[in-house]
């Protein structure tokens, strides 16, 4: 599989390295540049970086660290954050911008952001979901929040689920394969999870319904519908209850997510809207238990974003630097 550092160096196939990145992501020796001017030389450099007072330029070098940790055509990364306090500093000097996502109020730290061709704004959002620790969103946009080009990728979204492709070239390589680039990781839900959510008697208008209440929900309306499924994973060791079910994260979740699936599919009559859902969102909820397992302990999801600790990014820069260094 041909890596991040293949795509640069313009040595994987279908590259477009040049339609792909902006001028000062070319080449290699510019990859390091930038990282040494954003981030030196320390073995923590975002976490170094979250500790300090971070300006718009930070925030640009936090995306560009995510991106290296899972390049993504388009999507949403959350860091997550011990405490927000310097990085609140930093959040609270950027100008506001309108945004759907999450708890919708958004910064904008898109200003001379030239990293990937195409998209030109930076969405930043400080968010907690329902825990005590905090996440820092950041999401690239094609276009400023009021604009035409804006207002009609959203209409799209409400529409389809997911916003225009605001890069082809970027998009060729999401379909790809054998590309290193993911097609979509966004925590916005898709036209089918939506329809799990109304199954369950949930707001897709809500962009704050984590993994955990939707569990708990299905589990409500699987237990008033009396599932011998759902009564033998709780007697067996599972969950008692919907209240137990909301406090799971993780691999319990996963595993849990994965009863009431079973449940749903082989104990509810065959046009039942909780059973047509499930089934109609499999794709969907095969990607939420996939990344239930890994994702940071105690940590909530929304849906499909990309969930990091500084850590995992600090690793990640480490051995990219590294690899760029060997060319």
């Amino acid at each position: 599989m041909p890596t991040l550092v293949d795509l640069i160096k313009g040595e994987s196939q279908r590259s477009d390295k040049d339609k792909i990145f902006g001028p000062d992501f070319q080449t290699p020796a510019d990859w390091s540049k930038y990282l040494e001017d954003q981030f030196g030389d320390g073995s923590e450099p975002v976490s170094a970086l979250l500790r300090s007072a971070v300006d718009r330029d930070g925030f640009q070098a936090l995306y560009v660290a995510c991106w290296i940790y899972q390049p993504l055509e388009k999507g949403s990364f959350m860091i997550e954050l011990d405490s927000p306090g310097q990085v609140r500093q930093g959040y609270d000097t950027l100008p506001d911008r309108w945004s759907s996502h999450l708890g919708e109020r958004g910064k904008s730290a898109g200003a001379g952001f030239l990293f990937l061709k195409g998209y030109s704004e930076l969405l930043v959002q400080i968010e907690s979901l329902g825990s005590a620790s905090s996440a820092l969103f950041l999401k690239c946009e094609g276009h400023a929040a009021i604009s035409v080009k804006h207002m009609l990728s959203f209409f799209t979204k409400k529409i389809t689920g997911a916003g225009n492709t605001a890069s082809k070239s970027l998009q060729a390589q999401g379909k790809d394969p054998e590309s290193v680039v993911e097609p979509r990781a966004a925590e916005n839900y898709s036209k089918a999870y939506e329809k799990l959510l109304k199954a369950v008697g949930l707001k897709p208008k809500d962009t704050m319904n984590t993994v955990p209440n939707v569990a708990s929900a299905m589990w409500k309306y699987l237990a008033a519908r009396e599932s011998h499924t759902l009564t033998a994973y709780s007697t067996g060791g599972g969950p008692r209850d919907a209240s137990a079910v909301a406090n799971l994260r993780g691999v319990k979740l996963a595993e849990c997510l994965d009863k009431l699936r079973g449940a749903a599919t082989n104990d509810l009559g065959p046009k039942d809207k909780l059973r047509v859902a499930v089934l109609g969102a499999k794709n969907d909820l095969d990607t939420i238990q996939a990344n239930l397992k890994t994702d940071p302990a105690g940590t909530q999801r929304v849906f499909a974003e990309v969930k990091v600790t500084p850590r995992q990014l600090d690793e990640r820069l480490r051995d990219f630097r590294a690899a760029l260094a060997r060319g």
